[in-house]
């Protein structure tokens, strides 16, 4: 008798024998399968972000599985670490924008539990970038300063690929809510001008006020 773990298993079954390997860069739709605060990898100076590859611009890729590290240590003053998290936790779904906007307006912060992003799906995009130490060398990466992930019905990523049954068993419409339409501008109705009154002749008018001398 076997008891199986299958928590470093890929979440599709298919992909049991794909022999690993990093996925190629382009997009699709991936599952969040860990997510690892202060992971001691990095010394606790990085969260790290496992996901899944279960529909890609490329195919084969689809069961591999990327590691992205989210570097807590904010050394823009900006707050770019915590801009990446909230992004992150939008595109899975975990929050939305009405409820950060709602949290924003009334001053109060978000507590949130981002063990609860295990399991959930993402829209992402990864890239190369050369290492800043060695050109020679290139680190897959997620996108757009690493800001590239959105969620499975963000309207900018329509067409890229996504598992239809995934979402059907998980009970996703991947389908963004249509916007309303604006109305039709008011149609002018142009109507003849109105006929000039005639003018009342009295004794202080100048009899020849329009004749020209």
């Amino acid at each position: 008798m076997f008891d199986f773990d299958l928590s470093d298993m890929p979440d599709n079954p298919d992909a049991i024998g794909s022999g690993g390997g990093r996925p190629t860069p382009g997009h699709g739709m991936a599952i969040i399968t860990a997510w690892n605060e202060y992971c001691q990898d990095s010394n606790a100076q990085a969260h790290e972000l496992v996901f899944e590859i279960v529909a890609w611009s490329t195919p084969a890729d689809v069961g591999k599985t990327h590691e992205e590290w989210i570097y807590h240590a904010d050394k823009t003053g900006k707050g770019f670490p915590k801009r990446r998290m909230l992004s992150l936790v939008m595109a899975a779904g975990l929050v939305t924008p009405a409820q950060y906007q709602q949290a924003k307006a009334n001053g109060q912060p978000l507590a949130l539990d981002l063990q609860q992003l295990v399991g959930r799906l993402i829209m992402v995009k990864l890239a190369e970038e050369p290492s800043t130490k060695d050109p020679s060398k290139m680190y897959l990466k997620v996108a757009n300063i690493g800001l590239g992930w959105h969620h499975v019905n963000d309207p900018k990523v329509a067409a890229w690929p996504k598992d239809a049954a995934r979402l059907q068993r998980m009970g996703i419409t991947a389908t963004a809510t249509a916007k309303p339409s604006a109305p039709p501008p008011p149609q002018q109705v142009t109507r003849p001008p109105a006929p000039a009154k005639p003018v009342a002749a009295s004794d202080d008018a100048d009899p020849f006020g329009n004749v020209p001398f």
